[in-house]
């Protein structure tokens, strides 16, 4: 490679290399720290090929905008700059004035937070079967209920039965009760003597079996996925959470993005708060918002701020994902096939991996998921609704001593 120099440009002089890598800031903010990763690249094609750089700053943010991405973008083309060392994703205005070079690393970016209050527990059982199943099991349940009325009715008239036995059971209530309790697996004191209505019987009771099973046996599932974690961006959108969004965020988050983040932004972003790392954590721990950033500036903040414990309760829903950064070049470099063969000699011999590890985001801490376990939210709703069903009992019971009071008729326990 017979070059003398190379123009680059860059948020600031590779040459303060050393002195960067021990900044902590280069870890936090987004832009230095993908900047830092370039320049290290470059300066491992120098000392494989040996040349010289000259540098040309850029003054830019999260990504280069305005006037200064016009000025880069014009730069690569006519050949001012020969690469550009901050990675940039592939973006076909960037495409329009230069070539990709390689790929670096990928990046990520979300919200965290702590999963409280997004969801009631109240649909926790109902999650076994969407709503046209539980239609369709309560209007079986109804048909079923009218079957055995009619075939006991049936029976009642071909076989007769003494009229102070019937009282009671020749109602379509009690069919009710009947198909209720045969749905829940309990034991129902039924004695038929038709051929028919033995039928009608063993057929609901196996049907009852087979959806009792299934939804058992998925609501378990539930349980122990610990489904109620899984957060997406549209629930987030639709739940109680605040929204507040790191400084460094502000250029990323006015981008165009997919339809649930853009009603999300609809939702949440009228009024944005914009906070630095620390101070969006802690409105993170208190549980009533969710923190905007890309993680990797968050993970350092987080094992600061957080116990191990509550670290492994935090949560990301991304909204960038696997976004893959390129070194840029110019389309009219004639030497940057040598600087892609000399990139891909770094990264078959490990360098390339190691001077880009400072922008691979890494869990703050190795979490190891906890046994399943019920908890009393998820039996609040079950209490309430069997609360419920025993004030409904005692008041019907009172009914029921009133009348017959009113009749005269002893009332028996």
């Amino acid at each position: 490679m017979n070059v003398t120099t190379i123009a680059v440009g860059s948020l600031f002089d590779c040459t303060n290399y050393e002195r960067m890598s021990h900044d902590s800031r280069i870890i936090r903010d987004p832009n230095e720290r993908q900047a830092f990763v370039g320049c290290h690249v470059i300066l491992l094609l120098q000392q494989l090929y040996n040349f010289n750089i000259s540098y040309k700053h850029y003054n830019t943010e999260m990504s280069p905008s305005g006037a200064e991405r016009g000025r880069l973008y014009l730069d690569l083309l006519n050949g001012t700059i020969d690469t550009y060392a901050r990675p940039l994703s592939l973006r076909p205005e960037v495409l329009n004035y230069a070539d990709p070079l390689m790929e670096i690393f990928k990046w990520r970016m979300g919200f965290v937070l702590r999963p409280i209050d997004l969801e009631s527990f109240q649909s926790f059982y109902n999650r076994p079967f969407r709503r046209p199943v539980w239609g369709a099991v309560y209007a079986t349940m109804l048909l079923a209920a009218l079957v055995l009325y009619l075939v006991h009715g049936c029976e009642r008239r071909l076989l007769g039965r003494p009229k102070a036995k019937c009282r009671d059971e020749c109602t379509l209530v009690y069919q009710l009760m009947v198909v209720m309790s045969t749905s829940c697996q309990a034991g129902t004191p039924v004695f038929p003597r038709l051929t028919s209505r033995r039928i009608a019987l063993l057929s609901y009771f196996l049907y009852a079996y087979l959806i009792y099973a299934f939804y058992t046996s998925n609501l378990l599932s539930h349980l122990v996925s610990g489904e109620d974690e899984d957060i997406s961006v549209r629930k987030l959108a639709d739940s109680t959470l605040d929204c507040v969004i790191v400084d460094s965020m502000k250029d990323v988050i006015t981008g165009k993005f997919g339809t649930e983040v853009e009603y999300l932004k609809q939702k949440k972003f009228e009024t944005v708060t914009y906070v630095n790392e620390s101070y969006g954590l802690e409105v993170v721990r208190s549980g009533h918002a969710a923190l905007l950033s890309d993680y990797l500036s968050l993970y350092p903040v987080i094992k600061q701020t957080f116990k191990e414990q509550e670290i492994c309760a935090l949560v990301e829903v991304d909204i960038l994902n696997n976004i893959r950064k390129y070194l840029w070049t110019s389309k009219n470099y004639m030497y940057r096939e040598q600087l892609r063969v000399g990139s891909f000699r770094l990264l078959e011999c490990g360098l390339l991996r190691h001077a880009t590890r400072i922008a691979e985001p890494a869990a703050p801490t190795h979490c190891i998921a906890a046994p399943a376990a019920m908890r009393l939210s998820h039996i609040s709703y079950p209490l309430a609704t069997l609360a419920g069903a025993c004030l409904l009992s005692l008041l019907i019971l009172f009914v029921e001593i009133l009348y017959h009071r009113a009749h005269q008729i002893p009332y028996t326990d």
